[in-house]
């Protein structure tokens, strides 16, 4: 599966399949736009995730920050 534009963009209607996949114990590339981030980590753990956040320069340091705090959340 290959996360696309458009329809297939907003990355939350794939929660679900992403859940699936992560209980199968396969990794997943998610590419996530900034304003998706708090949502995305809400609702999924970090096991298996690879992420790709597109970010300004300004914001990267923020992103960074969170990411970690959420893969360190155990």
């Amino acid at each position: 599966m290959v996360q696309g534009v458009g329809d297939d963009e907003p990355i939350l209607q794939w929660i679900p399949l992403i859940k699936k996949i992560q209980q199968a114990g396969k990794a997943l590339v998610i590419d996530l736009k900034p304003e998706e981030l708090e949502a995305f980590i809400a609702a999924v753990g970090p096991e298996g995730i690879h992420l790709f956040v597109a970010a300004e320069k300004h914001i990267q340091e923020a992103i960074i920050k969170r990411l970690l705090r959420w893969r360190s959340r155990g």
